[in-house]
């Protein structure tokens, strides 16, 4: 054998693997890949008799392109509409990047750096993701690859197939028009950058390729417009400052590991290439440019228009970044070197994945299908009347799983009911169960509950979902993990971390200590501490409580302040009227609740250093009102609510 032919035989065996590896960690446990809730939303988006209905009710409210939409729409007919069939061709697309990455890289920077760049597109976190995720994502990174190949060999490659790699790039790039407004604009990036590489000869048909790619695109035109009325995302916020470093961790497995390992290889890659004379070649450019630019584009229509940057919508871009970290890699025979590069970033990706992300293990559990299965096991040992269920998601997503495990079983939604804090206390109080399952409740009706029911007796939490057990047996075991309480004991003169005057401190008939405001008094008794004292994480949930009643209706304002180095980070208020029962005698005493997830202001569990805690009742219109039993307790908290994209 040549040694050209055992370099070429030795790479394709060193692709295959990746390729395999690539296609095991997407397609592992695929029977039992569930739908998230991006994808149920698709799919019930499919349910319409005709074409027209299609487009006019299932596409144009969406916001994306009609491709993705039309395709399933045709392929769930054909195929049918199993959660493994739905997602199939996203796995294959996905699968088939690899390649496709592997052989762009390879015709930009050489062999090197296609192999290098086929190993982490095969083992890194955000392609495996969204090729599991029946959505545009892959599909689009599938399309977009496939038209930068077919640009690469009409501008840089091979003459005489010029007019076949034409016709790729115009199909290619109307797939990507189709499939998504990110691929689309990609697709326009590519475009454009192909203008400062024309020779004479490809200017005319090149601009015939723009315009083609344009009247391929025209009947989508309507669909465009129409959703360009919807501007962007109402449920996405908008991205700060440190979206940038965010989005580069989440690719790199948020991995000092994995940091370093790319870090390293990037100097190495630097080093070997110390004696070219051009360092900095047109392609290393293109891939900075193209990696940045969609960031760029999407993070000012988010902060002039409406929010529409989030992680997926890079994907397209996401491959020119590992472009350029090995593209100073020189053209090699694959030798030891190589493939023991190759195997580094398999072994460190691959055990990162499984062990720091926890991928597979956070992926797998989507809070539909495990809602119906918790509720399916624990009903197998209980009967249906002594257990009621609660449930805060869209009952069609719900009952996607939930009706076909759980046949007869009928729950109480909350999802769009707007249903407030007294009602719901009413609703449980007409419960005659000894077992409540709720999931998804919101945080600050939990305390509720417990009134109830309180004791936890099960509990699961998951990407984007907690799920619960209740119980009012008191010999149950309870499950919830509270680590800190503090309550002020008004009998006393003081109270570790509490202020208060002891002037205020009344006594009523029955002998219960209470605090009692008026028109003279505006703060009320204040807790105070460092948070980090208090918690152990930065996902741990703050519950803070009172009781208390008045002549009228309070409109004080149970506060929950944070501050670092004097200055206010986070200010968090809630009404206590809002949360009262009118039906009750005025001078009742009501209980008011009102709940901090934590994770939704800090980032990482260094931004609680230094950080101070302080809670109190601000009596801003100085009314007539008593207060007892305030409390602040933390407990253990959701570390997997966003554990697919940020840090465990």
């Amino acid at each position: 054998m040549h040694l050209l032919d055992k370099n070429q035989f030795n790479e394709r065996i060193l692709l295959a693997i990746l390729i395999l590896t690539g296609a095991l960690l997407r397609f592992w446990n695929l029977q039992d890949l569930p739908l998230m809730h991006d994808e149920l939303s698709a799919f019930y988006r499919l349910q319409f008799d005709s074409f027209s209905e299609l487009i006019e009710k299932g596409i144009k409210p969406d916001g994306h392109p009609a491709g993705i939409q039309v395709f399933l729409y045709y392929w769930t007919r054909l195929f049918g509409q199993a959660d493994w069939v739905i997602k199939l061709p996203f796995l294959i697309l996905g699968t088939g990047t690899i390649y496709l990455a592997y052989a762009v890289a390879k015709k930009w920077f050489g062999n090197t750096a296609g192999l290098f760049v086929a190993a982490s597109v095969a083992t890194l976190q955000f392609p495996i993701l969204y090729s599991q995720i029946a959505r545009p994502y892959s599909s689009g990174l599938f399309f977009s690859l496939l038209m930068v190949l077919y640009w690469t060999n009409f501008l840089f490659g091979n003459e005489e197939k010029r007019k076949a790699n034409l016709a790729g790039f115009v199909i290619a790039a109307a797939l990507c028009c189709y499939n998504h407004h990110f691929s689309l604009l990609f697709a326009a990036m590519v475009g454009f950058t192909g203008l400062f590489f024309l020779k004479k000869e490809q200017v005319k048909p090149y601009l015939l390729s723009g315009v083609l790619i344009l009247i391929l695109y025209l009947p989508h035109l309507p669909i465009f417009f129409a959703q360009l009325q919807i501007q962007g995302l109402a449920w996405l916020g908008k991205q700060g400052k440190s979206f940038f470093t965010e989005h580069v961790a989440f690719i790199f497995h948020h991995s000092p590991v994995v940091y370093s390992v790319m870090g390293g290889l990037f100097l190495l890659g630097v080093f070997l290439a110390k004696n070219e004379k051009r360092r900095v070649r047109k392609f290393q450019l293109i891939s900075l440019t193209w990696f940045l630019l969609p960031i760029a584009v999407g993070f000012a229509y988010s902060q002039w228009m409406k929010p529409v940057l989030q992680h997926p919508v890079l994907i397209f871009s996401f491959p020119y970044l590992l472009f350029l970290v090995f593209s100073f890699y020189p053209t090699a025979t694959v030798k030891l070197r190589t493939a023991f590069i190759t195997a580094l970033i398999l072994v460190v990706n691959v055990t990162t994945l499984v062990w720091t992300r926890e991928h597979h293990s956070v992926f797998c559990k989507q809070p539909f299908k495990t809602f119906s299965i918790h509720t399916q096991d624990f009903l197998k040992t209980h009967a249906a009347s002594e257990v009621a269920l609660v449930f805060n998601d869209n009952p069609k997503y719900l009952n996607h799983y939930f009706s076909a495990r759980n046949p007869g079983i009928a729950y109480i939604s909350l999802f769009n009911t707007g249903i407030g804090h007294a009602r719901f206390r009413d609703t449980l109080a007409t419960l005659n169960t000894d077992y409540l399952i709720a999931g998804d409740v919101p945080p600050d009706f939990l305390p509720i509950i417990k009134e109830f029911y309180p004791i936890t007796r099960f509990r699961d939490f998951g990407f984007t979902y907690e799920f619960y057990v209740f119980s009012k047996n008191q010999s149950d075991k309870n499950e919830e993990n509270q680590y800190f309480e503090s309550q002020p004991v008004f009998s006393r003169a003081t109270t570790p971390h509490w202020t208060y005057d002891t002037a205020f401190v009344k006594t009523a008939p029955d002998e219960s200590v209470h605090y009692a405001m008026d028109a003279t008094r505006e703060w009320g008794p204040t807790f105070e501490v460092s948070l980090t004292t208090v918690t152990r994480s930065r996902h741990d949930f703050l519950d803070i409580s009172l009781e208390m009643k008045g002549n009228c209706d309070p409109c004080g304002v149970l506060v929950c302040e944070f501050s670092k180095a004097g200055k206010i980070i986070n200010w968090a208020g809630i009404v206590p009227k809002h949360q009262m029962a009118m039906s009750l005698p005025e001078p009742a005493w009501q209980k008011i609740y009102h709940t901090i997830r934590l994770t939704h202001l800090f980032k990482t569990r260094k931004a609680m250093e230094g950080v101070t805690l302080k809670v109190y009742y601000w009596n801003r219109e100085k009314e007539s009102v008593f207060i007892k039993n305030t409390s602040v307790r933390v407990r253990e908290g959701n570390d997997r609510v966003y554990g697919l994209f940020e840090s465990l």
